[in-house]
């Protein structure tokens, strides 16, 4: 039994996790890489790695869909000796490769490893008039929500704005929040934070928090622009003496807040205003020297918009593209927001004290996109495909619908497919674990868990769960448990506890399982900062 729905939003909660403070000397692993430059990648390795080995252009391919193999021009290591910019001959497309090999540590010896990438889908500019910002801002990343953003200009505030920007389109009500972890201090009045525009013109209406050194006393201040080509003002008064912080901001119907707070998950009420302004707008992360000619660099971690945003009004129809006796070809439109097939055996919710009995999971099969691989006599007009198995439940009916995620990689391009969960909030504290994971001593009151994750995984094939970090320091282990029907080890044998990654390799053997996964992240007992704040995202690949 087949049935079309339609999910207008599913955001999907998982755990936190932070990358180590420091690492010893090793093996150095390739964990994730990013691209908000079509010509350049940021990439980063778990563990330290040196020149001149790390800057070599021929230890690096690159492979992008469309496009093939990329020249790699110039490579550039960055200063805590872990990431390195990519700079390349043409642009990538939006998906592509990163391998690594021969890039070498402090210690002889390599695991470099091959790293599926997308193009992010924020957008780097800078914000001024001819000459201010100058030389122009630029934005390093290696993980999709952080960002290293160098900005030049003179000022963000008075009738219009000279620095640098990364920002998404948003669309009616959202919030977006994100870590600050540095910014140099060039100038006493340099600031970065998050800013919202209604346009990238330099004097279009604006509103923001800002965290800035402020002649040394360290404010968090609140500025907004509420007339084009106007001047900009405080419509709050400014936090003194405030560390590095999460910043967050909202917006309901004309009301634009700001916030401030220690963990990104208690926020303390900076202050808000009332402005008239367009539905649709420029959010993101900002950054000014105040010294037009002199670079400044801010951190930010945990960066995401949520909320409505541009093509999240948009939903696919489900539909069949085949039914056969075992199996049924499901198929939807690809919209800007992605999404993928869960799967029921009835619409009746289960018991919910039975943690096995999930009304809804997530498919881990591969998803087909026509635009990628072509049309064939099967899928003759262009779309996204599913082939679903008849036989996942021992009911014999199944039930089907569209639930969104962060990003599909779709199989075949050349590249790793699989789906990557969308980061949330809704993660759990737990004290059910040991006094040691992976053999790794933990600090019991520092577990963050997402408990009863349902993903069902089809018999006959290999899945490889992979966590991967939002990019802050914290010495942390991860653990994925919760299928012992399926036989697999708590704990990843292939990543070494304490780094910014998890791997774990599943052979599916019974396919009536519909279980819930639990993910875990706590804090080493040698770590020197108690908590986990940061979200991490889940990949599984087929």
């Amino acid at each position: 039994m087949f049935r079309n729905f339609i999910l207008k939003k599913k955001l999907f909660p998982l755990l936190c996790l932070l990358l180590p403070a420091g690492i010893a000397p090793g093996l150095a692993a390739v964990v994730s890489v990013n691209s908000i430059n079509s010509k350049s990648i940021g990439l980063q390795f778990d563990n330290l790695v040196s020149a001149p080995s790390a800057v070599n252009v021929s230890n690096y391919t690159v492979f992008s869909k469309g496009t093939g193999i990329l020249a790699v021009t110039n490579v550039v290591l960055q200063s805590d000796g872990m990431r390195v910019a990519l700079h390349l001959n043409s642009s990538v497309d939006e998906f592509f490769a990163v391998g690594a090999s021969n890039v070498m540590g402090p210690v002889i010896g390599t695991n470099n490893g091959v790293m599926t990438g997308f193009a992010s889908e924020f957008i780097s500019v800078s914000l001024g008039t001819a000459g201010n910002p100058s030389p122009l801002g630029d934005v390093f990343t290696s993980n999709r929500d952080s960002f290293d953003v160098t900005a030049n200009g003179s000022d963000i505030g008075g009738t219009d704005d000279h620095g640098h920007f990364v920002y998404e389109q948003v669309i009616g009500d959202f919030e977006m929040a994100t870590m600050m972890t540095r910014l140099d201090n060039t100038d006493p009045h340099a600031k970065a934070g998050l800013m919202v525009r209604e346009s990238l013109a330099a004097g279009s209406r604006s509103f923001g928090i800002y965290f800035t050194p402020e002649a040394g006393s360290r404010e968090i201040q609140m500025i907004a622009r509420t007339t084009t080509d106007g001047f900009a003002q405080f419509f709050a008064t400014s936090v003194s003496n405030a560390a590095f912080s999460w910043l967050r901001v909202t917006r309901t119907n004309n009301i634009l807040s700001a916030y401030y707070g220690t963990d990104g998950s208690s926020w303390i009420f900076a202050g808000c205003i009332s402005i008239a302004i367009s539905n649709t707008l420029y959010a993101g992360l900002a950054a000014t020297s105040h010294t037009n000619g002199h670079d400044t660099t801010a951190s930010f971690n945990s960066f995401g918009v949520a909320g409505a945003r541009p093509g999240d009004n948009v939903l696919p129809t489900l539909s069949v593209a085949v039914f056969q006796t075992t199996n049924l070809i499901a198929k939807w439109q690809r919209t800007p927001r992605d999404f993928t097939v869960q799967v029921s055996p009835s619409l009746v919710l289960p018991d919910p004290t039975d943690t096995n009995a999930m009304p809804w999971a997530f498919l881990a099969v591969p998803v087909f996109d026509t635009s990628l691989t072509g049309t064939n006599a099967a899928m003759p007009t262009p779309g996204r495909y599913m082939t679903i198995p008849m036989n996942l439940f021992s009911n014999n009916q199944i039930f089907v619908r569209l639930a969104k995620v962060d990003r599909v990689i779709p199989d075949p391009i050349s590249v790793t497919a699989g789906t990557i969960f969308s980061q949330a909030g809704g993660s759990l504290k737990t004290t059910a674990i040991g006094p040691s994971i992976c053999g790794t001593p933990v600090n019991t009151a520092s577990a963050v868990a997402q408990v009863g994750v349902p993903i069902l995984c089809p018999a006959g094939r290999k899945y490889q769960f992979t966590t991967s970090s939002s990019g802050s320091a914290l010495q942390t282990v991860i653990q994925v448990r919760n299928y012992p029907t399926i036989g697999i080890s708590t704990c990843d044998a292939s990543f070494t506890a304490g780094r910014n990654k998890s791997q774990v390799t599943v052979t599916q053997t019974d396919a009536s399982i519909l279980a819930g996964y639990t993910f875990i992240a706590v804090v080493t007992s040698t770590s020197t900062k108690p908590t986990v704040t940061c979200p991490i995202k889940v990949t599984i690949n087929y």
